[in-house]
């Protein structure tokens, strides 16, 4: 009974224990079962969270991409309408110059609305243009093209009887020769020069138009004014027109006034008190030629008339070769100097009493003079400050200034002549 009983007491023993085991067994389970609930649920929440930051993200970017969509639009609207005011604003100038017939203008417009080149390039272009055609621009040459200085302009165009010459007008230069000779020369033109050698007229304004000597020197045609007619066109408000008369029609070429007088003020202010000097080296025969000239500030009474103006300035010029004595020549183009024996000339230095001295006769040539004892004259020439001579066979006189002789001159070789 006693060994039943224990056998049953172990049976229950073992069940107890069995029931804890599945007990605890259960409660572990619990535990682990809502710890993987736990952990389901802050996944979840992550999930969630990154789910709502993705959002956020894309919300902003397509923010930025609006703003930048709408900034894009806006720049390409301004810069539409800079385009256009810039293409309305050369339309304009083209417009407002359109009666100056210089085909560059248009070539320049043409070039700005196939975008071959800016606007601030087109409008400097046309500016320049334009300037070239109202202004009359001061230059001096390196060569013996002008004398000192000239003028120069574009004419604004050339008009012919059939219409506007699609060409560009002619290139206009206002100077004085080297005989102080007013000339309005011309470059090479094919409405000027073609064809026969047509009749010039010059008009000012509402005056009645005046002929012009005409000259046609090297394919350029040349017009040669008279003191009068430079002085007109000087002192004229009104565009200057150039009538070149042939047979079959009437070309008038129209240049503006602008400031002219302000540019042939500079050309009057150095044609007084001017010396050039000058060399020429000949190596065949091995000479060097020095010359010194300048032009009379005043002009006499010329024989050889040139148009309807008779007067000259003639030239003075020291012309030496190698280390021989200076010869001092006055030379011109239409005064024709006395050709009888033993000819003189009356010289004054400063305010001092006249001296005569002889002068011989240029070899084949009426319109040359070389002045006798050299030497004398020389020492007067670069110690005086001013030198007049009296015409041979009239009371007219023609002087210049020789203030700036001796420094200007400074390459001849006078040792033994000039201390």
């Amino acid at each position: 009974m006693k060994s039943e009983c224990n056998k049953y007491c172990r049976v229950d023993v073992c069940a107890l224990t069995i029931c804890l085991l599945l007990f605890a067994l259960g409660c572990d389970s619990s535990k682990d079962l809502n710890k993987e609930r736990t952990t389901n649920h802050t996944i979840s929440s992550a999930e969630i969270e990154e789910s709502v930051s993705d959002t956020t993200e894309m919300e902003r970017e397509n923010k930025l991409r609006a703003e930048k969509e709408d900034e894009l639009r806006n720049k390409q609207d301004e810069d539409r309408n800079r385009i256009e005011a810039e293409q309305k604003e050369i339309r304009m100038l083209q417009e407002k110059y359109k009666e100056i017939t210089i085909k560059e203008i248009s070539e320049t417009v043409s070039l700005f609305e196939a975008g071959k080149i800016s606007y601030t390039e087109a409008k400097e272009a046309i500016e320049v243009i334009v300037h070239f055609v109202s202004h009359w621009n001061y230059g001096e040459s390196d060569d013996d093209t002008y004398p000192k200085g000239a003028c120069s302009i574009y004419a604004k165009n050339a008009i012919a009887s059939s219409g506007i010459i699609n060409e560009r007008p002619p290139f206009v230069v206002l100077y004085r020769d080297e005989m102080h000779i007013p000339i309005m020369g011309f470059s090479k033109h094919a409405t000027v020069t073609a064809n026969e050698k047509p009749k010039i007229q010059i008009q000012l304004g509402e005056q009645p138009p005046e002929d012009v000597y005409y000259e046609n020197v090297g394919g350029r045609p040349f017009l040669r004014l008279t003191e009068k007619q430079y002085g007109d066109i000087v002192r004229s408000e009104h565009d200057i027109k150039i009538l070149l008369i042939k047979d079959d029609n009437t070309i008038i070429v129209r240049i503006a006034s602008g400031n002219i007088r302000e540019c042939a003020d500079k050309i009057e202010q150095n044609k007084l008190n001017y010396w050039k000097y000058d060399e020429n080296h000949d190596a065949f025969d091995k000479a060097t030629y020095r010359f010194c000239s300048s032009i009379s500030s005043n002009k006499v009474n010329a024989s050889l008339a040139f148009g309807s103006d008779n007067k000259e300035a003639p030239k003075l010029t020291i012309r030496q070769k190698n280390h021989n004595t200076p010869e001092i020549i006055l030379h011109s183009k239409g005064i024709l100097w006395p050709s009888y024996w033993n000819h003189r000339i009356r010289i004054k230095f400063n305010d001092e009493t006249p001296v005569s001295y002889s002068y011989s006769m240029g070899a084949g040539s009426a319109t040359v003079i070389f002045i006798n004892s050299e030497k004398k004259v020389l020492q007067k020439l670069f110690t005086a400050k001013r030198v007049t001579f009296q015409m041979p066979d009239s009371k007219e006189t023609f002087s210049y200034d020789l203030s700036e002789l001796p420094e200007t001159c400074a390459g001849l070789e006078l040792s033994g002549i000039v201390k």
